[in-house]
């Protein structure tokens, strides 16, 4: 079974994440995956690991999507790679509508099966046209995909609306992310952290999405009731310059760590006390899983599907209408807290968001279209 992966960068990132954690499971000798992409430069490493594995990975050249002028050289360009390498049974795109050309050229091609796999509730823009356009080219993409997958319901009520989908978690490797207290004691030693500190954690980008600036705000108010409080902060982005100012301006840079991008994130939530994540919008966020995983409550908006709410008992999910004092609050009650995170850790372990058991479920969709396809 030959299945193409489309995603639109290769740098790592959350869907990159979740690709590469069922690349690893997948059965290689069952299906034949290769990777294509827009032709974006990869600084993370993800492309390099893509080859390691022998997986052909492939590029769009010369269209990244952000220039009016690659609309009109995409359908060409995505012609012509179909015409080359078109013989796949699965084209399973984690993509949104601005790729609906794809779609089209894929059903053109006779591709049998066509998914499109939502992770997101929002468009990434904050262009009104684009997203107005965005929002246009829904309706061709739907009308040439076979099958509509989705990360999170609210993930595929945006992008498919009143149409049937189907949820596929963004699964980990969840013993990778096990809580181990020697692996704690060492990251914090390593970021200069004491025993007795108070670590808040956020790995993610420094876009708007994710909210930064909020965390800030709250973070400097908990500092108020928990002066020996820090916070981590991994990530790059474009808003990073701006979000250190606003570090430097509130005096709070002691208190704040900025760790650029890292590979060792399973190393990196040992060391936190809790993980807080104020989004204006995610689909269904893989940090929000691997943070729990390792056995950490987590402290989230309510803009962030309730699905992500899997050790109930231990989180806490806000309104970003709350005013920082609610949000301080919720903090220092977690800093009050006596949290077994091995137990909690289990919970992941033993759910549909370990790849364990997300990727017999995965293999077995696959298998179950190839029937399907083969009834029609």
């Amino acid at each position: 079974m030959r299945i193409l992966y489309f995603v639109d960068t290769l740098g790592l990132g959350g869907i990159q994440t979740i690709l590469q954690n069922y690349f690893e499971r997948i059965d290689r000798g069952k299906f034949e995956i290769e990777v294509l992409s827009l032709d974006i430069p990869d600084e993370t490493g993800f492309e390099l690991w893509l080859n390691e594995k022998s997986i052909p990975v492939h590029k769009i050249p010369g269209i990244t999507l952000k220039k009016i002028r690659d609309f009109s050289r995409y359908p060409a360009l995505i012609k012509q790679f179909f015409h080359e390498h078109g013989d796949f049974d699965i084209l399973h795109m984690h993509a949104s509508s601005k790729n609906a050309q794809l779609m089209f050229n894929a059903a053109k091609q006779n591709i049998p099966i066509r998914i499109i796999h939502s992770h997101n509730t929002h468009y990434q823009t904050s262009s009104q046209i684009q997203k107005v356009i965005g929002d246009i080219l829904k309706f061709p993409m739907k009308k040439y995909a076979t099958d509509l997958w989705a990360c999170s319901t609210i993930a595929g009520e945006w992008l498919f609306g009143d149409d049937n989908f189907t949820i596929i978690p963004n699964a980990i490797d969840a013993e990778k992310f096990e809580y181990d207290e020697q692996l704690r004691n060492s990251v914090r030693e390593s970021l200069n952290i004491s025993d007795i500190d108070f670590v808040i954690g956020n790995i993610g980008r420094f876009v708007n999405q994710k909210n930064h600036f909020r965390l800030i705000s709250v973070f400097n108010d908990l500092l108020k009731y928990i002066p020996n409080a820090k916070l981590v902060l991994a990530g790059t982005g474009d808003l990073e310059y701006k979000i250190k100012q606003q570090v430097i301006e509130l005096g709070i840079e002691r208190n704040v760590n900025f760790l650029g991008y890292r590979t060792d994130n399973h190393a990196l939530y040992q060391a936190f006390d809790v993980y807080c994540m104020p989004s204006f919008y995610e689909g269904l966020p893989v940090a929000l899983v691997e943070a729990q995983a390792s056995g950490l409550p987590i402290v989230f908006s309510n803009t962030i599907t309730e699905e992500i709410n899997i050790s109930k008992k231990q989180n806490i999910q806000l309104s970003l209408e709350k005013d920082n004092k609610e949000w301080v609050e919720a903090l220092i009650e977690i800093s009050n807290r006596q949290i077994n995170r091995k137990i909690n850790g289990e919970l992941i372990q033993k759910s549909i968001f370990n790849i364990e058991n997300a990727i017999v479920l995965l293999e077995n969709k696959y298998q179950e279209l190839i029937v399907r396809e083969s009834f029609r």
